[in-house]
């Protein structure tokens, strides 16, 4: 398997693509906001299907719908500061609109699925390459702020008062989400990207270790799910993304019993 440069690159954007993606990914569990996730990937379709109309590199194309639904949430959540859920449903609404819009002008010879489920055994060399350096990005910035995302996650007032700028770091990291989203609509795909963010993070969870410990676990199994997807999808000639969505949710299934079992009341004699 190994033999063949395509599975190598697979399997070191899959390694990059998914330490960047738990290391937003509980950001985003924390907060309870797995819905933007949704509301991103379904921008990244957007953006897909804009770059096939105006002949561009579609995963360019997933990085700037991305990265223009960011700003446009961003600006909707000042707008409903005590309703910031309803950004992400009129992100959501209007991303998949203008998906549909834009991938009728395409034309019916366009086919989007490689986008929609994923496609990292194909990527090429500028798309492997952009998605190692934003997900070095995400990782080098999630470090940085390691202090203040704590903060922020288990006590938003405190932070707020401890003089923590909540602003700049919530809007930092809606920015790095579309980031991750964008780069992994080729690798990954736009509808499944937003499970690659919750599940590895979950199934740590049930666990229950420390943050720092849950954490480097969700890292651990992220890799490891997406290991086993590509090999999965190499020898039973398998969708990747789907092989990976498929095991992280086998995984979080196996995690819940395993921890049901060892917590359970023991029986008195």
């Amino acid at each position: 398997m190994f033999a063949y440069q395509f599975m190598r690159n697979a399997f070191i954007v899959a390694i990059f693509v998914s330490v960047a993606a738990t290391c937003i990914g509980h950001v985003v569990v924390l907060r309870r906001q797995a819905n933007l996730g949704d509301a991103l990937s379904h921008s990244a379709l957007a953006g897909v299907a804009l770059g096939v109309v105006m002949n561009i590199n579609p995963t360019l194309g997933s990085l700037l719908g991305t990265l223009l639904a960011a700003l446009v949430l961003e600006l909707l959540r000042r707008l409903f500061p005590r309703y910031q859920e309803i950004s992400t449903a009129i992100v959501m609404a209007l991303a998949v609109g203008l998906a549909a819009i834009f991938s009728s002008f395409a034309g019916s010879g366009q086919s989007f699925q490689s986008y929609l489920f994923g496609s990292i055994v194909a990527i090429s060399d500028l798309e492997r390459n952009l998605s190692i350096g934003i997900s070095l990005v995400v990782i080098l910035v999630t470090l940085l702020f390691y202090k203040e995302i704590f903060f922020i996650n288990f006590d938003k007032n405190q932070a707020r008062l401890s003089g923590v700028p909540i602003s700049l770091v919530e809007g930092l990291f809606t920015l790095l989400i579309a980031l991750t989203v964008g780069i992994s609509s080729r690798s990954v795909g736009t509808l499944v990207i937003s499970s690659l963010l919750v599940l590895p993070y979950a199934s740590a969870m049930l666990w229950q270790k420390s943050y720092r410990g849950t954490l480097l676990l969700a890292i651990g199994l992220s890799i490891l799910n997406s290991g086993l997807g590509i090999t999965a999808s190499y020898y039973l000639n398998l969708p990747p993304g789907g092989s990976i969505v498929v095991l992280s949710v086998l995984l979080l299934l196996l995690s819940a019993v395993i921890s049901h079992i060892k917590h359970r009341p023991k029986a008195k004699a």
